[in-house]
């Protein structure tokens, strides 16, 4: 079976967001992130999936944490740009989602 590399990123002007994402074993929630969002282990932006298969769901939402501020949040497919989203204001939610293909 084929697998994808799914790419979620979160950035703009706030300092923090709440996140939730799919995940190839499901959902995952996490609070005050910061943004932008980065990688742990690599230290670069996003996190990486590589066990999506075709046709699957991905998804990604970020609730801005702060009273100020721009989210964006977005989507790579193998480095391809799938969905892309920005929320404005305290408190706005940016959400993204597509299917791999």
């Amino acid at each position: 079976m084929q697998t994808y590399a799914v790419r979620y990123e979160l950035d703009g002007t706030t300092k923090q967001a709440d996140v939730t994402m799919q995940t190839p074993t499901g959902r995952s929630q996490q609070s005050d992130i910061d943004v932008p969002m980065m990688d742990q282990e690599t230290n670069a932006p996003g996190l990486t999936f590589t066990e999506f298969g075709l046709g699957d769901f991905v998804y990604v939402s970020g609730q801005n944490s702060q009273s100020y501020g721009t989210l964006t949040c977005r989507i790579k497919v193998n480095g391809v740009v799938m969905s892309q989203n920005t929320a404005s204001g305290g408190f706005s939610i940016a959400t993204c989602e597509e299917r791999v293909a």
